[in-house]
């Protein structure tokens, strides 16, 4: 259960926009440049590596199952 536990911690600190990394690496970039990031540009981020994601998933998922 341990193991569990700490392969979700890494996994979920990897700097993809989706995952709470991403937002650490939001939170970075806005203490480099001074100034917050506009919402709307986070959210399209956001939608589009969550949709990498998806897409990294289901042809995982299919290439499996095919192959």
């Amino acid at each position: 259960a341990a193991a569990i536990s700490i392969n979700l911690a890494v996994v979920n600190s990897l700097p993809l926009p989706a995952l709470d990394g991403g937002q650490l690496v939001f939170v970075l970039a806005e203490a480099v440049v001074g100034r917050k990031i506009d919402q709307r540009v986070m959210e399209q981020i956001n939608a589009v590596a969550l949709f990498l994601l998806l897409f990294l998933s289901v042809s995982t998922a299919l290439g499996d199952v095919g192959g």
